[in-house]
């Protein structure tokens, strides 16, 4: 297996993997990578998996960044994972500022079935080698994996 250096002024080396990700064995949607964020988000769907939802607001849940979530929502809907729509006319006018339209629809995604099988195979998979959230309480941001019902932390109270 060949594996690719890349490094530049100012940046650490990093190693890519040009290889295909193994193929889940009994799931039908493409296996794509698994980084920190992602795991995070896909943690978060796995709370509602029924339910629709939007960019900004899974922004406002989890905290991930834009710049991270709207490309993998992308990587997620071209594997399968997800299914998307567009925001409705009548909701897209609904939510106009008077005097200034109704801006950019929203685009609603939802997990599909499989993609539902292979995000509770990821998280269950991915959560086995986790540090737990007590290890590392100062680094643990609302919205992190270790915040979901799974893996809630009760601290002790304040000696205040």
């Amino acid at each position: 297996m060949h594996v690719n250096t890349l490094a530049g002024r100012g940046q650490s080396s990093r190693s890519i993997d040009p290889s295909p990700r193994t193929p889940f064995s009994d799931i039908t949607v493409e296996r794509i990578r698994i980084a920190g964020p992602t795991l995070v988000f896909l943690r978060h769907l796995l709370i509602r998996p029924q339910e629709e939802f939007y960019g900004a607001e899974v922004i406002a849940r989890t905290g991930l960044d834009p710049g991270t979530l709207y490309p993998l929502l992308k990587r997620l809907e071209r594997a399968g994972w997800l299914t998307s729509r567009l925001e409705d006319d009548v909701a897209w006018m609904n939510r106009a500022t008077p005097g200034r339209g109704p801006g950019k629809r929203r685009t609603f995604y939802t997990l599909a079935p499989e993609g539902h099988r292979a995000a509770r195979h990821e998280a269950q998979h991915r959560t086995r080698g986790l540090k737990k959230p007590t290890d590392r309480p100062d680094k643990t941001p609302a919205g992190s994996l270790y915040s979901t019902p799974k893996c809630q932390v009760t601290l002790p109270p304040d000696d205040n």
